[in-house]
């Protein structure tokens, strides 16, 4: 490694944990709502993509060829968010759920990672980082997309 501090890592290690997350929680989702296990379970595997992708720009960004703006958002915010997740993980593991709160929960995580553009904290002109957060970015709204037309047929 090489200028890339432990904090940043850290910070970098959270928003690839951070889908790892998501892609549990909906694959929990998928297990207790079985009418709808495909729908779940198709966000659930472009999580864990997400996830893949990050781990891979804090590759591009140990070999120094992207920069990761750490003042861009803290590590609280970051942990906040995770510490959702993992309680509605907590949920689904011990009790039966709603789906419709459960698709809104979904719906507002999705939407505060394009409103608090959580992916904007790498920085550079690199064709595979362009081509990563613009995946991210669109899969994301895919999801928001997805999600609300999910709400109104459920």
């Amino acid at each position: 490694m090489t200028n890339v501090t432990t904090y940043q890592k850290n910070l970098i290690e959270s928003l690839a944990a951070n889908e790892e997350s998501l892609s549990r929680l909906y694959h929990l989702y998928s297990n207790q709502f079985n009418q709808f296990a495909d729908f779940w379970q198709q966000i659930s595997q472009e999580e864990l993509e997400h996830g893949k992708w990050i781990k891979n720009l804090l590759n591009l960004v140990n070999e120094d060829k992207i920069l990761f703006e750490e003042g861009r958002f803290s590590k609280w915010a970051i942990d906040n968010y995770a510490e959702s997740v993992k309680a509605r993980i907590t949920s689904a593991e011990t009790r039966r759920l709603n789906l419709k709160e459960e698709a809104q929960f979904s719906l507002s995580l999705e939407e505060s990672m394009i409103e608090n553009k959580f992916f904007e904290v790498f920085q550079g002109d690199l064709p595979e980082l362009i081509q990563v957060l613009l995946a991210l970015e669109v899969s994301t709204n895919s999801h928001i997309e997805r999600l609300k037309k999910f709400l109104i047929q459920i």
